[in-house]
């Protein structure tokens, strides 16, 4: 009797071993399921990061255009105030400086309150100029011979997969006879225009300062009643309507705005 019980416990334990080795292969993970579930879960992290970052870039990009279309907006903004005012004496004057790519200066005068700066602003001369400008050098490098000219790499490939080539980039710059007078407490004591960091020497001598930077090009027209033309160069007079075509960069149509001279 005492045998027959043996051999039952022993026929138990040996089944109930047999249970809990069954339940761990049933409840355990392969090697390839392991490998699987890793796989995937470095899908999913890739798939997360490159969504993360290309909102990251698609804000910077945003946040640019924004910041952009607000220097156009307060430049375009100053030019109605000054024209929707413009004295009966106002002259306005537009420059060819170089046809290609077209390149103009245009010169404001007597119009005293045009883009006075400053919390005692002071023009004795009424004259502006605004002017497109090439990114100038710093005066170590201009004083070594290089040149101030925008270099656009040319690409080597042709055809329909070619990379495109980048335009050159320049900046609206205006620029005043009586940007500093020495002495005078007015216009900030006796520093000299070479003193401000923000102001630019060109090789005529006059001192430019930086309004819309990034710029792919900015073309002046000025209408002409006779011709019923828009002219690309006019003397010294009193239009009635001028047009900006504002080219900003990586933008495909320009911004077009035309003022009306009363």
């Amino acid at each position: 009797m005492a045998r027959l019980s043996l051999k039952l416990s022993k026929c138990m334990c040996n089944a109930s071993l047999h249970r809990n080795r069954r339940s761990l292969r049933l409840h355990a993970f392969t090697l390839l399921e392991v490998i699987m579930a890793l796989a995937i879960l470095a899908l999913l992290t890739g798939t997360i990061f490159a969504i993360v970052g290309g909102s990251t870039q698609a804000t910077i990009e945003v946040q640019a255009i924004q910041k952009e279309n607000r220097r156009s907006k307060a430049f375009i903004e100053e030019l109605r105030r000054i024209f929707a005012t413009f004295p009966v004496n106002g002259q306005i004057e537009l420059r060819v400086v170089e046809p290609d790519p077209l390149m103009q200066e245009l010169v404001i005068r007597n119009a005293p309150d045009a883009f006075l700066f400053g919390p005692n602003p002071v023009r004795d001369q009424k004259e502006i100029t605004l002017g497109l400008r090439r990114p100038e050098l710093p005066p170590a490098l201009v004083a070594a011979g290089q040149s101030a000219v925008p270099v656009v790499q040319q690409s080597d490939s042709k055809g329909p997969n070619a990379e495109p080539v980048p335009q050159p980039l320049y900046y609206l710059g205006l620029t005043s006879p009586d940007f500093f007078r020495p002495g005078d407490s007015k216009t900030g004591g006796s520093q000299l225009p070479e003193e401000n960091p923000m102001l630019v020497k060109d090789e005529k001598g006059r001192y430019w300062l930086g309004l819309l930077p990034e710029l792919s090009g900015l073309q002046w027209h000025v209408w002409d009643p006779g011709k019923k033309q828009w002219l690309d160069n006019a003397g010294a007079g009193k239009p009635i309507r001028l047009k900006l075509s504002l080219f900003q960069k990586g933008r495909i149509t320009p911004q077009i705005v035309i003022f009306e001279l009363l």
